[in-house]
């Protein structure tokens, strides 16, 4: 949660139970905002997965061409 953000949840929280709709909401986005996050992480894990796998594969043939 950006600094900006976290301030706005504190200013709430001090103003007290008024507030706990506004403060879950802001909650709920940020964890829809992590779960974007993890999902763009894994999308980018799969291809340097397969990237590295690509590595593996030319080595092993120059490697196997050389014995």
């Amino acid at each position: 949660m950006p600094i900006k953000e976290i301030k706005k949840y504190a200013v709430l929280r001090a103003k007290g139970d008024d507030t706990l709709s506004e403060r879950m909401e802001m909650l709920v986005q940020h964890r829809k905002s992590l779960n974007e996050q993890i999902r763009q992480l894994q999308e980018h894990e799969a291809k340097l997965d397969e990237k590295i796998a690509f590595y593996q594969r030319e080595i092993k043939k120059i490697t196997d061409a050389s014995n």
